[in-house]
This record gives structure tokens, sequence and C-alpha cells, in this order.
């Protein structure tokens, strides 16, 4: 069965079908002034007990500040399967499967050149979901040469990395009530 669901942007009735979105964990890092890694883990489940093929929409955030991810890559978290995308206007689909019983934990890592010292990473499309994260870890690292000016959600912890300071967030139960913006200056 290949359902197309629209995982983060679209209205819950075309994801309050067979599978759930469980667990994200998002590491964004910021080495260079003008450029975002960011390195997502997503975990989905089955709601009934059904295997399936899903194909599912990842959006990025585009504007002024932010182009087009310069490269995409989504695999599975063991990085034995890499999943073949279809670029979208503004972001992209990949299809995978999802066991009866089980979950399936997948990977995207993408880099997106950034103007005017700031990044967005999307969260309030969770909502399209109807039900929130059980799970979500969240890390800002930023290079030395750079200082962390601002940061969306209040840091649970910062700590000394091998790249420069790291800032992290955990919630559970979590429904954010906005992106996860940061915004950075040179030292």
């Amino acid at each position: 069965m290949k359902v197309l669901l629209f995982l983060f942007l679209l209205p819950s009735f075309a994801i309050a079908g067979d599978i759930r979105f469980w667990k994200e964990t998002i590491a964004l890092e910021i080495m260079t002034p003008d450029t975002l890694t960011v390195k997502g883990t997503y975990l989905f489940t089955s709601k009934n007990g059904s295997a399936g093929r899903y194909t599912l929409y990842y959006p990025f955030p585009l504007d002024s500040s932010m182009d087009y991810p310069s490269s995409v890559v989504v695999t599975s978290t063991d990085g034995l399967k890499t999943y073949p995308i279809m670029r979208e206007k503004e972001g992209v689909d990949f299809t995978v499967q999802i066991p009866k019983t089980g979950a399936c934990t997948t990977m995207v890592v993408y880099k997106q050149h950034v103007r005017h010292y700031k990044a967005k990473y999307i969260l309030l499309t969770t909502h399209s979901w109807g039900e929130p994260l059980c799970d979500s870890h969240y890390s800002v690292t930023i290079s030395p040469l750079l200082t962390l000016s601002y940061i969306s959600y209040a840091c649970d912890s910062i700590k000394p990395g091998n790249h420069g300071l790291m800032y992290y967030f955990y919630r559970d139960n979590f429904l954010p009530d906005k992106d996860f913006e940061v915004s950075w200056k040179k030292e």
C-alpha cells in the first residue's frame, strides 16, 4: 500500500492515517557565518499494526535569508539504505517502509546557505500530525568564531563540544508553539 503523506505541512486529515510521528532528534550546526547544517533523525511507527509504504514530504524554511538546500541526503539511521528524493519547490518527497509491528527511523541531512546570521528549523508543522511528539531532542552547535545571540527555546544545558559550544533543549509530549530559530554574530 502506498500512501502520500504531507508530513510536516498539510492538514491532519492527510496524516491521521496509519502512521505516527513519534520522535525527533535535531542537530543544527553553524560552523561558518553563512552555512547551516541540519541533521534530523525521525521515528515513525504504525498506528494500527499495518505495514505500508508512505511517501513523506519534508519542507525547508525558505525566505530572503535562507536558500533552498545545496545538498539533501535521506538515509536509514544505520546508513545502509539511501532513500531517493524528489525535489519539490519548497521541500523534498521520499518514501519509507514501516513494518507492521515496528518502527522506521530515518535520517535527513541538509546544508543550507543563510544570510543575515539567522536560521530557522520548521517545528510548527508538527501540528499537522494531530498529536504531540512523545520525545524530542534539539541542539545547536556553533563555531568558537561565532556567538549565539538568540535561540527561540530556553536551553536545558550548554556544553563545550569538539567544534564549539553546544546548546540543548529537550521536550516530552511536545506540540511546538513556534519554530526553532537561532541567530548569531561574529566574535
